[in-house]
């Protein structure tokens, strides 16, 4: 028993990504807190697996460092695409391949053999019960109390196939991130837990964001965050339907076709090294797991 796996980044967030998982006897939801563990395991924002489907070329599940499905990821989408080239599951001079991910289907496409990518995400929704959002009207620019952090933000909530709350500020670098976005993302108005996003408009094609990662935390980006901060901005009036949003560990081009209502990520996707685990790690894993 043993897992081949590959270690990749997206502009800084950085997953572990397999399709070897047939010899596993080991729940991937209780797999990942272990093996996301920079400590006993390898370490990373989020656990990829790649599996056969009927109704795209893939299959990708996702999971958070917590266990938890982890919903839309577009930093993980471009990574899984550099896999399937890296590892001969998509041939060299193939330019586009279909993920089924959370019952949406994201279409790739990619010139360089997933060195960069761009992906098409899907629907922006900001209805409250697609989000889901406790309240029976939309929140945009809404000013929200928090009560655990005793503070009124104003919050544009909205979907990218996981939930967003963008906030936006006049200095994203004065937030205190690790104190607001726990507290944000746990707060009763989200059901599901919210991915937290802080935006500064620089310009109108131009933002800067800090994330919050729902089951993961502070991370250098979130590729999903990068569509909500702009279509949230375009919303409210701050930007318009393509930006370049930069974020700790890189930049993103956004765009959001608001006619369709089609969002797309274009950004890069980069191997870091290639690893097996062996079957005493994987029952220590499993150890970790259940003492959890």
């Amino acid at each position: 028993m043993s897992l081949s796996f590959c270690k990749l980044e997206g502009c800084g967030n950085h997953f572990v990504v397999t399709h070897d998982t047939n010899d596993l006897r080991l729940e991937l939801k209780e797999l990942a807190p272990p093996l996301l563990d920079p400590n006993y395991g390898i370490g990373g924002d989020g656990l990829m697996v790649i599996a056969p489907c009927k109704k795209a070329d893939f299959e990708v599940q996702m999971y958070n460092p917590d266990g938890s499905a982890m919903g839309m990821c577009g930093n993980g989408v471009r990574c899984v695409v550099r896999y399937l080239y890296l590892h001969n599951l998509l041939a060299p001079e193939s330019d586009s391949v279909t993920l089924a991910v959370e019952g949406r289907t994201v279409q790739c496409f990619s010139k360089d053999q997933g060195r960069q990518v761009r992906a098409e995400l899907g629907e922006v929704s900001f209805d409250p019960a697609v989000i889901p959002i406790n309240s029976k009207n939309e929140l945009i620019d809404s000013a929200t109390y928090f009560e655990a952090v005793s503070s009124t933000f104003k919050v544009t909530a909205l979907s990218i196939g996981n939930p967003h709350a963008v906030i936006f500020s006049e200095s994203i670098d004065q937030i205190d991130l690790d104190h607001l976005g726990p507290a944000i993302e746990n707060d009763p108005l989200f059901p599901a837990r919210t991915n937290v996003e802080f935006v500064e408009v620089v310009s109108r094609e131009r933002l800067k964001v800090r994330v919050w990662e729902r089951g993961a935390g502070a991370t250098l980006a979130c590729g999903s965050g990068a569509c909500a901060s702009l279509a949230a901005a375009a919303r409210n009036g701050l930007a318009g339907d393509n930006a370049l949003v930069e974020l700790p560990g890189g930049a993103l081009e956004i765009e959001w076709n608001r006619k369709l209502n089609r969002v797309y990520l274009t950004g890069p996707a980069r191997e870091v090294y290639q690893g097996q685990l062996c079957a005493g790690v994987i029952e220590r894993m499993r150890d970790y797991a259940t003492r959890s």
